[in-house]
C-alpha cells in the first residue's frame, strides 16, 4: 500500500511518473500498472461492500469501467492541483489547492474545509497569507507641541 501512496503523491506532483524515483527496480509502466491495479482492487471491494448492503451485484466489466474513470479523474485532478500551485508560484500542493479543486462540491468542501482547519490547529502553526507587498507611504509630518 505504501507503493501506491507514493505513486499517487508522484502522479499528483508531477503529473506523470516519468520523474519520479521510488526506489522500484521497474520501470514507469510497472508503476502505473501497479497504481491501476490497486485503484482496481480498491473499486471492486467498494462494489462488493455496496452490494452486499443494497443487494445488487456489479459485474466485472463495470468494476472495470468504473476503475477506469476513477484513474482519468485522478490524472485530472493531479494536473489541476498542479495547475494551481503553479498559478500561486508554488513547488508544493497544498491545503488551498485541494479546496480549490472541491470548490463546486459543497459538503465536501467544507469537510475539506474542516479537516484543513483541524490541521492548522492540531500543528500549532499560524498560516502566513503571502502576497504582494503594500506600497510604503511617505512618512507623514508630526507636529510637536512644548
Amino acid at each position: 500500500m505504501r507503493e501506491v501512496r507514493v505513486a499517487f503523491n508522484c502522479l499528483v506532483l508531477h503529473g506523470d511518473f516519468s520523474s519520479c524515483d521510488v526506489g522500484w527496480s521497474g520501470t514507469r509502466g510497472t508503476v502505473c500498472i501497479t497504481l491501476k491495479a490497486a485503484i482496481h482492487y480498491t473499486v471492486g471491494k467498494t462494489c462488493e461492500e455496496i452490494g452486499n448492503e443494497v443487494g445488487l451485484s456489479f459485474t466485472k466489466h463495470v468494476i472495470a469501467t468504473l476503475s477506469e474513470i476513477t484513474s482519468k479523474q485522478l490524472e485530472t485532478y493531479s494536473a489541476d492541483l498542479e495547475a494551481f500551485s503553479n498559478h500561486a508560484r508554488r513547488a508544493v500542493i497544498n491545503a488551498d489547492d485541494v479546496k480549490l479543486l472541491v470548490r463546486r462540491n459543497t459538503q465536501l468542501a467544507a469537510h475539506i474545509k474542516e479537516l484543513a482547519e483541524n490541521l492548522e490547529e492540531a500543528g500549532g502553526k499560524e498560516r502566513k497569507k503571502r502576497g504582494r507587498k503594500a506600497k510604503s507611504k511617505p512618512p507623514e509630518e508630526v507636529e510637536v507641541i512644548d
